[in-house]
């Protein structure tokens, strides 16, 4: 399966590196990388997320604590649609 990200969720992990940046750029890259390699599981095992109830098609959750993942699934693709830790209010 393709595993693509979204512009909204690509947004969303510079928008979380720069906060980590603020205190500490080592450790941002350091959380950072293990978050842009964790949905790579998705490709062998797409249905291991949570399903969330949504009219716009089969959404799941990937939790990578404390951080949290939406994705989609079309066809033959996964669709990274967004990603936050978790104690922001979402």
């Amino acid at each position: 399966m393709d595993l693509i990200w979204t512009h909204r969720a690509s947004r969303d992990l510079v928008r979380l590196h720069d906060f980590l940046a603020l205190k500490d750029r080592d450790a941002a890259a350091n959380v950072i990388q293990p978050l842009t390699a964790a949905p790579e599981a998705l490709r062998t095992y797409p249905r291991m997320g949570q399903r969330l109830d949504d009219e716009a098609g089969e959404i799941r959750r990937l939790l990578v604590l404390p951080y949290e993942f939406q994705y989609r699934l079309e066809d033959q693709r996964i669709l990274i649609l967004n990603v936050w830790h978790s104690s922001e209010n979402r």
